[in-house]
């Protein structure tokens, strides 16, 4: 039986074999890992514009999320930068603030330009208003018409004096009183004139009472024309400077003809409030300002005019690329965010938050599915926003996405590639869940998830690698400490011809290796950090060969023992494996009840295992009771095994100890197997097969001697990611591998006779059992 060579299980390159002596030899930027072919289809789906040709991209690497961010990002610098997103206040339906697209760059100057203009409603234009031009005109009326008083006054008093009276003004107002013999007349005086002297008086009294009326009356209407007058030159010189303002922005915005509207409402809305713009300065007064605290004031007016610069792309150098861990229904379309109890539209519209998807628009959006299956709404913000291609800003009560009562922004439409990057089983539950997302991811690109292993493949991981040294600031990578890593990766894959796609687990390694380095990151650097991060299987290892070592653990390495068998079992340590050998024993004698699992008798056998045995059973027909009905109970059992064995790797190795024990042919006890078989006996591969070795090799190192090797399915040759240690056992003939096909090679190598022998024994002793 040809076994394996060293050179077969040796490492097939060497830092001969490539042109740099470390990464810090290596100025190449790497590109995506082994990928040609699905980066050509990619590019192929980032063209196609139409409805629905959005992107999932199916791949297990961790690390082809950023690589993707990257390589769309250069693709993005060749697009065109997407207009800015604004929102504005919208004076025909308040609750539904208008959208408005500009071109990149005009956003940010528009809304300068507003908080320009605003400025200038509230403090120039105010200054204006009660500035000196309208403070001349003022005063010189003011002043013209204490003259019209004065001169009204002196008639007054001059028509008093004529009927005998001297007036009397004061803060009630204007009277009269009567004059006798040169003197205002005493009470008692008044009191002594006749009656017609009385009557006289009076007449002249009431006279004088409805002339000072009269000119009262005259004087109020001249203040109220004087009072109106200002009014009317204050709201024509705030009318005239606004619309100058207003004008100068239509002249500017002219190619903007939604803007047209919005600058009409706004000089119309100034009108209205006309009284706000022209009023007096209110002194600092407290009743005064309790009493006007719920007022509106020009603060109150002007805040409606600024605008929302909701998306600015003045920074954008291309298309954007937008992606964030973070990808909620709020985060994806934004939201309104209310800073009291009490709002109203105007204050709201500042509050509008952009999400992700107008961070995106007329760009790339990129999420990792487990994000979007896991976050809450992102689903239902992305699918609705896809299928209506457009993005409506609603607001959030609570944990519940519910619209706005106060504002309903209008919808932006939305030009937008979303690419989902996640696993194929993350793909069939989105499609699972909710069959629109086929409809709107029809594009699928499946990444490559290994590499071959060649030298090709190991210069493009070491351009990585140099990358990942630059941007950490790393030490270089030796290119034997590189290949040292890279086969440590491959025993993590267990693939001796591939390499992984995704390299963490490679970057982890130097990472680590680098705390440990001083001029560069060598052999013994990476050797050290593989030391430590095994440290925990090694010491379980430990105690498993002290186990073997005192025997108690019940495994025989040397002679030959009929019905027994070392099989190979592989156990799961947190995310690393580790393999050890066990006993299985087959008993065979005459009954009718077949092949017993004892494993599945005490529930401790899985569905795999019982379907194993089961196909024993079957091939055991089918090849040796043709012409016989058996009368044959087989107990097979993996001894010192408590807890629960699942899987069929050991149903070959089952079926070579039931062999030996019909036949009465001993197994060497020096060889263990690994290897699943079907109804036919063909051997089939299995997983583990490294670690499975390596646990029967450190039993074997207890009692060594040059028969000691394992029997593997042949199609497990390319797993073969073995130590140093065994391939060098195996070059000093200490240790043997042996791949086989069928059910005939085990056998004759695990007893050293040839098959037609042990397939006779094992139909005489049918035929015994059955005439027995």
């Amino acid at each position: 039986m040809q076994e394996i060579s060293w050179q077969q299980l040796k490492n097939s390159y060497q830092p001969s074999d490539f042109s740099f002596e470390s990464t810090g030899n290596i100025d190449r930027i790497g590109k995506i890992l082994g990928q040609d072919e699905s980066i050509e289809a990619l590019n192929f789906a980032l063209n196609l514009k139409y409805k629905g040709y959005n992107i999932y991209i199916e791949t297990e690497s961790d690390n082809l999320f950023d690589e993707l961010a990257k390589y769309i990002s250069d693709i993005a610098k060749t697009k065109s930068i997407p207009n800015d997103i604004c929102y504005i206040y919208n004076f025909e339906n308040p609750i539904q603030p208008r959208a408005l697209l500009m071109e990149c760059g005009d956003g940010e100057i528009f809304q300068s330009d507003m908080k320009e203009i605003i400025s200038a409603l509230k403090e120039d234009l105010k200054s204006s208003v009660q500035g000196s031009t309208v403070q001349v005109i003022k005063n010189k009326l003011l002043t013209n018409l204490e003259y019209e008083k004065d001169e009204m006054l002196n008639e007054l008093e001059k028509m008093a004096t004529e009927s005998g009276f001297v007036v009397k003004a004061d803060e009630e107002g204007i009277g009269f009183i009567p004059i006798y013999e040169g003197v205002p007349i005493m009470q008692s005086t008044y009191e002594a004139l006749s009656i017609e002297e009385k009557k006289q008086m009076k007449d002249d009294s009431t006279a004088l009472y409805e002339l000072a009326e009269t000119l009262l009356l005259e004087i109020k209407n001249m203040e109220q024309e004087i009072e109106l007058y200002i009014k009317n030159e204050k709201v024509n010189l705030v009318i005239s400077q606004a619309d100058k303002l207003i004008k100068a922005l239509r002249i500017k915005y002219r190619h903007y003809e939604e803007l047209t509207s919005y600058f009409d409402g706004i000089l119309k809305d100034i009108i209205e409030n006309i009284e706000i713009f022209i009023e007096e300065p209110v002194e600092n007064n407290l009743l005064i300002n309790l009493s006007l605290g719920s007022s509106k004031n020009i603060d109150d007016v002007v805040q409606k005019y600024e605008v929302n610069l909701l998306v600015n792309n003045i920074e954008l150098d291309g298309a954007p690329v937008i992606y964030d861990r973070e990808v909620s229904y709020v985060s994806l379309v934004g939201q309104i965010k209310l800073n009291s109890e009490i709002s109203n539209a105007e204050t709201e519209i500042l509050n509008i938050k952009s999400g992700l998807l107008h961070k995106a628009r007329g760009g790339y959006l990129l999420i990792k599915a487990d994000d979007l299956i896991e976050s809450l709404g992102g689903w239902l913000a992305l699918k609705t926003a896809l299928r209506n291609e457009n993005v409506t800003i609603k607001n959030i009560n609570g944990t519940n996405v519910v619209e706005t009562k106060v504002i309903e922004p209008q919808p932006i439409d939305l030009p937008i590639k979303v690419i989902i990057v996640g696993s194929s089983n993350l793909k069939y539950l989105l499609q699972s869940y909710d069959k629109d997302f086929s409809n709107l991811f029809k594009s699928t690109i499946e990444f490559n998830s290994y590499l071959d292993y060649n030298k090709n493949s190991i210069e493009e991981i070491a351009y990585k690698v140099q990358e990942q040294c630059k941007n950490e600031d790393l030490l270089p990578v030796s290119c034997n400490a590189l290949l040292v890593a890279l086969r440590y990766t491959q025993k993590l894959l267990g693939r001796n011809d591939k390499l992984s796609t995704n390299i963490t687990a490679l970057q982890e390694i130097i990472r680590e290796a680098n705390s440990l380095a001083t001029i560069c990151i060598t052999e013994q650097n990476i050797k050290d950090v593989i030391y430590f991060r095994d440290m925990e299987l090694n010491n379980l290892k430990k105690e498993i060969n002290k186990s073997h070592k005192e025997n108690r653990s019940m495994i025989s390495v040397q002679n030959c023992r009929v019905g027994q068998i070392n099989g190979l079992a592989v156990y799961s340590i947190g995310q690393r494996n580790i393999g050890q050998p066990m006993r299985i024993t087959a008993s065979t004698y005459k009954g009718k009840k077949g092949i017993i699992n004892v494993e599945k008798v005490s529930n401790l056998s899985g569905s795999s295992h019982n379907k194993g045995v089961e196909i024993i059973e079957g091939f055991l027909g089918g090849h040796f009771a043709q012409n016989i009905e058996p009368n044959l109970t087989c107990k097979v059992c993996m001894e010192q095994s408590y807890s629960g064995v699942d899987g069929d790797s050991a149903s070959s190795t089952e079926l070579f100890a039931i062999m030996s024990s019909l036949a009465q042919i001993p197994i060497k006890q020096s060889l263990a197997v690994t290897g699943s078989i079907n109804q036919h006996g063909d051997i089939q591969p299995i997983g583990g097969v490294t670690e499975k070795i390596e646990g029967f090799y450190q039993a074997c190192k207890q009692f060594p001697n040059k028969e000691q090797g394992v029997i593997i399915p042949y199609q497990n040759q390319i797993d073969l990611v073995l130590s140093e240690e065994i391939i060098e056992a195996v070059k000093n003939g200490m240790f043997h591998i042996y791949p086989i096909k069928t059910f005939k090679e085990g056998i004759e190598l695990l007893t050293g006779e040839p098959y037609h022998l042990i397939e006779n024994k094992i139909i005489e002793k049918l035929r015994k059992l059955q005439n027995s």
